[in-house]
């Protein structure tokens, strides 16, 4: 029940079957109006319905779109489906899933239409094999139908053979059907025996399958009341979830960060209130380090949440791209469906509506600057107790204003850290360098440890050996106030020289984000040396190019350089150098108030309207004229701002013009573009770029052209060809363009073209090797590409190529001709490539190669002549062998071997000093070469998959640096005593799917391995008692121990554990060593059928999640009510353990508290119970329904806090012991009837005892004429039951403490005669 649970005394779930729905056949000639429609819908629905009713759209109209495409053989894929391809239900869900996680740029495997008639194939093809061996992970979604497939059964089989991460959908089958071989899957295994076509083998591989699969936590429909939508919706966040993990880059050197994360991470995972969001603000000045913490923070707990987005910046996002804009990103980046904003408040109304469900999210807004902005964006309001939220400011106000309590005051570091953090940017030490210790004191108390300032004033003394200038700074500073940062920082930037300032205040007001090649470009045309002047910038710490090259500034930097603007002219902004407030430009604009002295206008308005206030007596559409006055106007960025009139009257001097949206289809005729070096019309109507007949129109000296998602264009006009200078050209997702004209080729200074995701491109010009200086060509997932023109050897410069998802590209051999230059080379889902290109070794500079191609055979044995390479992929099913010549790539830093027929690796691999990460998936490998232990600077070795591995080689105990090691089914392979005993630096172990364990490894290993964190043992046959003590595992945090069936003890003491899982043991009996000084968080024993003693548990006062679902033998678990921390509590309870002992559940915490789910069989109780029901009033039954209904009486108002259901039900059929039925709880107010919760309960002639929190009404006060009813689901399944009667007791706010009087009143009466 979600959201909804106090307790819940019911049977496990049973899923339940939906209608059958058939799908309805499109005529291709309506496809096209069909698929705007369905645009509009969604549309619609996310507009004017809850987050859960879109999703049902999507699910409901994606299946009539077009028949989903089905990626190639040769690509690596997110996720693999396996599913009933003949089964229409499951069929149509997978249509739905595919689509929606398609639109989300997640790429999935799902077999053809074609597949339909093979679904009695067992013999999986390659295209099959290769998808289920690259996905990240893997869905299984049984359908009642589904084992009658063999196809489906072989695909499980061989996911489960190959260790693969297999997560389950149960879509209208209960889980122990699949588990146990039971219902239509025993049918459809007798119907496999009886036709004889299988052997044995293959039929218990497919039910051992089945079996290890059903038991992982997955999916069930019936979770979701059957509703497919709301299942799609959990389903893709999931995905998201598991393929999607992205780290931000916090600062180079972060000195004295961790502690400080530390702190952080304390406040965001505790949980003062259990009614709302935890949420916790940032406060500091300007420089602290505020955003480098919340980034930090950010990646560290990142994976713990299903959800999560880092919103950096969120004053400039508004400022650049308005509140609405930031209230859609974080929309879509949360519940990933896209959305429109039209107004703030309608903003507001979609963030309450969409967020106020959502779970286990994380949310970071970095630098609010007030009020009005966290009330626009309702998080700190709206979200529920699972949810976390990080609000970085430097007002305090803001978030007293907001009520946020929880506040993180960030100072500044400490005279150590401070000290160590400038010399780190002054000298590149730690240490001050000699003779210069005492000016680095006295720097360090004046800058008072703010990391900005050290780090600004650090980079600007770097290099320099005077001691006197280093005290002439020191004087300048000395004079300012200490809390004055901006007049500091001001002091870095008056030592510039004019270019540079004008370089920086440019920075400021525009390139914040833009491209480092963009910005050089618009210097360089300004007259001054931008590459110089950026370098200059980049060494001072008064900017920073991140890692796609794209400018970033310190927010405190940023508003400096607008103070210098401001302070120009404080009254008249038309005076000013630059413009960038929406007010300021609108004031100059309606007056025509700009002069000479304006360089740079960035119009970007806040909201829709801000371009056409009527009221104020501004135009509908902006005319040029006002902007006349502006002569020198170089810089010209719109947005979503309508321009017309006549364009002859804007400067002559314009240098870059940036019209996101462009509104017309050619550039204007009278457009002055003599001057224009960079034309940015992204997102454009753009159909033909110019007349072709008006050369006034070609910009001359353009260096720069963007058409990104000019989805209109449709051809380039030759006379392109004529602008000799163009140094960069994107044509990204142009879906329309064809071709290029042959005059193309004349570009002969282009560096830079990208053509990615032009899908309708065929060929390229004959003469494209004319482009003798470029750099960098990118035609990824250009599929419609078939030949490359042959003069395209003579591309001598490349240093970046890549042909990703060319599916139908004809690569020849000779296509890197005599190039030398390449340091990027990508084959990726090329599937026609067998034969390497023949120049492929003289590549020296090649830093990066991925060969992912099913067809090719054979390295070259010169593979050795690479030798600047430093990440090699390798993913060549067809490859036998490695050349020798491997351990001459001396720069290798990271290798990754995936091959069905590699037998062996050669010993050379020993010779990569440089080497730190090793994967290798080879089914056919023996053994690893023995020189794998001269690779002295390894830190991650994988082996997956490597079936046929017998042994490590003795020098494997060599690897002191190896961090992590993972061995992932291995089943030929035992880890003997000693030969992990080397690996000291040993932090991650991961051993699943291996021979055996042999005794007291592990100890040995943890005794040697300080640093040892995370042990994990799966499936392995290890020593009958497992210790994890304290002086030999000093630094474990995690350990988890899954399917060791041998193992019987297990001793557990170390203080320094957080999280121990020991799953599905089931030998295991006893587990010892917990004591009050343990800081245990997180216990599971699921389905460790045999445990019956875990002694001291409730010495585990920190103790947050507790799992012992399936320990149907640990009944009496003293010392459960003191544990005051506990959230979350899985128990699975038989009938005969009540019997004996039921008295402890009584002493559980309350139940508010925590989810319990408990699996149990009440006998049928008597008038015993009577006493209990005295507070109870009567349900009716319903006239026109199988339910029980109660209607609050006359003149009533009752302010629910929970409302609690005590009913018995009949069984009408009698030969079906086993089946459950969902019961729904609906809610009835103004005439108007909504389900609002549900519970399950088995068939039977029994009492039941249901508790609803309010949290699921949609009416917090039930008045008179309102009603409460309770219905069998009777689509579920088509075994009928009755409700005989029932009993409703709503317990009022206020009164919150006899919901635990009644249940353990039930609890305690359970055992007597049928009540009358």
């Amino acid at each position: 029940m979600e959201n909804s649970t106090l307790v819940t005394l019911n049977c496990a779930l049973l899923p339940w079957r939906p209608d059958v729905h058939i799908c309805i056949c499109i005529w291709a000639a309506l496809f096209f109006a069909l698929k705007h429609l369905i645009g509009w819908i969604l549309l619609l629905s996310l507009r004017a319905s809850t987050l859960e009713n879109a999703t049902e759209c999507i699910a409901s109209s994606l299946h009539i779109q077009e028949k989903r495409t089905f990626p190639d053989e040769n690509i690596e894929y997110d996720v693999f489906i396996n599913y009933q391809n003949n089964e229409i239900s499951a069929n149509r869900f997978v249509d739905n899933l595919y689509e929606v996680l398609k639109s989300c740029g997640v790429r999935a495997f799902v077999k053809s239409k074609e597949a339909e008639e093979e679904e009695e194939e067992v013999v999986l093809d390659g295209r099959t094999k290769h998808a289920i061996s690259t996905a990240k992970l893997h869905l299984a979604i049984f359908s009642k139908e589904y084992a009658q497939s063999p196809k489906c059964l072989s695909e499980l089989y061989e996911m489960v053979k190959n260790g693969k991460r297999v997560f389950p959908l149960f879509f209208d089958i209960e889980p122990s059907d699949a588990r146990w071989i039971r219902r239509s899957y025993a049918e459809a295994f007798k119907r496999h025996g009886e036709q004889k076509r299988f052997q044995t083998e293959t039929l218990n591989n497919w039910k051992e399958a089945l079996h290890a699969v059903s038991l992982i936590t997955g999916w069930e429909l019936a979770q979701f009341k059957g509703q497919e939508g709301k299942l799609l919706k959990k389903v893709v966040q999931d995905v998201l979830t598991e393929v999607n993990d992205v780290s931000l880059e916090v600062a180079r050197f972060p000195v004295g960060l961790s502690e400080r994360v530390d702190q952080l991470e304390a406040l965001l995972l505790s949980n003062p209130d259990e009614n709302k969001a935890t949420v916790v603000g940032i406060v500091g000045m300007g420089g602290v380090g505020k955003t480098t913490l919340a980034k930090a923070t950010y990646n560290r707990i990142r994976s713990n949440f299903t959800a999560a987005t880092f919103l950096q910046d969120v004053k400039e996002l508004i400022d650049r791209d308005g509140l609405t804009a930031v209230q859609e990103i974080i929309l879509t980046d949360l519940l990933r469906f896209d959305c429109k904003i039209q107004s703030i408040n309608e903003g507001k109304v979609f963030m309450r509506r969409r967020l106020n469900k959502a779970k286990n999210i994380l949310i970071v807004l970095d630098n609010i600057d007030n009020f009005d902005q966290l009330d626009a964006l309702m998080v700190t309001k709206v979200l529920g107790p699972s949810c976390r939220v990080l609000v970085t400011t430097r007002d305090k106000r803001i978030l007293e204003l907001a009520q946020i309590s929880m506040i993180y005051e960030a100072t500044g570091l400490n005279k150590d850290q401070a000290t160590e953090l400038f010399c780190r940017h002054a000298f590149l030490s730690a240490r001050p360098k000699l003779g210069f210790d005492d000016l680095v004191i006295k720097f360090v108390e004046i800058l008072d440890g703010l990391p900005l300032s050290l780090e600004t004033f650090g980079s600007h003394l770097y290099g320099k050996a005077d001691r006197k200038i280093w005290e002439a700074i020191l004087g300048k500073i000395s004079r300012i106030l200490p809390w004055n940062i901006k007049e500091r920082l001001k002091i870095t930037v008056e030592a510039l020289d004019e270019e540079e300032k004008s370089m920086f205040l440019d920075a400021a007001c525009y390139l914040v984000g833009e491209g480092k090649d963009t910005a050089i470009r618009i210097w360089d045309a300004s007259g001054w040396s931008g590459w110089l002047g950026l370098e200059t910038l980049e060494q001072k710490c008064l900017i920073q190019v991140d890692f796609k090259n794209r400018i970033r500034m310190h927010d405190h930097l940023r508003d400096m350089g607008k103070d210098i603007i401001d302070q120009e002219s404080r009254h008249f902004p038309g005076r000013r150098s630059r413009l960038w407030r929406p007010t300021d430009i609108i004031k100059a604009l309606t007056k025509n108030a700009g002069t000479e002295a304006v360089r740079g206008l960035s119009f970007v308005p806040q909201s829709s309207n801000l371009s056409s206030i009527n009221e104020a007596g501004v135009p509908t559409t902006w005319q040029a004229e006002s902007l006349s006055q502006m002569k020198d106007l170089k810089l010209l960025l719109l947005q979503g701002t309508s321009f017309g009139g006549d364009f002859s009257q804007l400067s002559k001097n314009l240098v870059w013009l940036r019209w996101w949206d462009f509104p017309y289809q050619s550039i204007p005729s009278n457009l002055p573009v003599g001057k224009l070096e960079v034309l940015d019309l992204a997102r454009g109507r753009v159909v033909k770029l110019w007349d072709e007949d008006d050369y006034c129109q070609l910009p001359p000296k353009l260096r720069e052209l963007n058409l990104t998602e000019c989805n209109q264009l449709q051809r380039v006009p030759k006379e392109i060809g004529q602008i000799r200078v163009l140094q960069k050209v994107v044509f990204k997702r142009c879906r329309l363009l064809t071709t290029l004209p042959e005059e193309f080729s004349d570009l002969h200074f282009l560096e830079h073209l990208d053509l990615t995701n032009c899908r309708s491109l065929r060929s390229l010009p004959n003469n494209f090797g004319g482009l003798t200086h470029l750099r960098h060509l990118d035609l990824s997932f250009c599929s419609k590409l078939k030949m490359l023109p042959d003069s395209f050897s003579q591309l001598l410069l490349l240093k970046y190529l890549t042909f990703e998802k060319c599916k139908i590209l004809n690569i020849g051999s000779n296509i890197l001709g005599k190039s030398t230059s390449l340091e990027h080379l990508d084959f990726r889902g090329c599937d026609k490539l067998q034969v390497l290109p023949c120049n492929i070794t003289s590549q020296r500079h090649l830093k990066r190669l991925n060969i992912h191609c099913r067809g090719l055979k054979q390295l070259p044995e010169d593979l050795g002549e690479l030798i600047g390479l430093r990440y090699l992929v390798l993913e060549c099913p067809q490859i036998t062998q490695i050349p020798d010549s491997l351990g001459n790539l001396i720069h290798l830093e990271s290798i990754d071997f995936r091959s069905s027929r590699l037998r062996h690796i050669p010993e050379s691999v020993g010779r990569l000093e440089l080497l730190k990460q090793l994967r290798i998936k080879c089914h056919r490998l023996s053994h690893l070469p023995n020189a794998i232990g001269q690779l002295n600077n390894l830190q991650s070795l994988f082996l997956a998959g490597c079936k046929a591995l017998q042994n490590l080689p003795p020098s494997f105990e060599n690897l002191t640096k190896l961090v992590t090691l993972d061995i992932y089914d291995a089943p030929n392979l035992p880890i003997t005593s000693g030969i992990l005993d080397g690996l000291t630096s040993l932090e991650v172990l991961s051993l699943n799917g291996c021979k055996s364990l042999a005794e007291g490894c592990i100890i040995s290993l943890c005794q040697k391995a300080e640093a040892l964190e995370r042990l994990s043992l799966r499936k392995m046959e290890v020593e009958n008692c497992l210790r994890i003590l304290e002086h030999t595992c000093s630094s474990l945090k995690t350990l988890e121990v899954y399917a060791c069936k041998n193992l019987v003890r297990a001793e557990i003491c170390s203080t320094t554990l957080r999280e121990v899982s020991l799953k599905r043991c089931l030998q295991l009996r006893t587990i010892s060593g917990f004591s009050a000084d343990m800081r245990l968080t997180k216990l599971s024993l699921r389905n460790c059928q045999e445990l019956f003693e875990v002694t001291n548990l409730g010495d585990l006062h920190f103790l947050e999640t507790l799992d012992i679902s399936g320990c149907l033998k640990l009944f009496s678990e003293e010392g459960l009510h003191l544990m005051k921390q506990l959230e979350v509590l899985d128990i699975s309870v038989t009938h005969e353990a009540l019997q004996r002992q039921c008295k402890w559940l009584q002493r559980l915490p309350y139940p508010g508290e925590l989810r319990i789910s408990v699996d149990s069989i009440f006998p049928d109780p008597s008038e015993g119970l009577s006493q209990v029901l005295k507070p109870f009033q009567r349900m009716e039954k319903e006239k026109d329904g199988h339910g029980l209904e109660f209607k609050i009486p006359a003149d009533t108002e009752m302010p629910c806090a929970a409302v609690i259901i005590c009913f018995v039900s009949s069984r009408l059929v009698n030969d079906r012991d086993d089946s459950e039925i969902m019961l729904e709880l609906y809610l009835q107010h103004d005439q108007r009837t909504r389900p609002v919760s549900y519970c399950y309960t088995e068939n039977a002639n029994l009492i039941r005892l249901h508790i609803f929190s309010a949290d699921v009404f949609w009416v917090r006060v039930m008045r008179s004429g309102d009603a409460i009813i309770i219905r069998p689901s009777l689509t579920m399944n088509d075994v009928p039951m009755m409700l005989e009667k029932g009993w409703v007791h709503i317990v009022c706010r206020g009164e919150e403490f006899k919901i635990d009087e009644v249940r353990n009143a039930f609890m305690a009466n359970t055992g007597y005669e049928n009540l009358n």
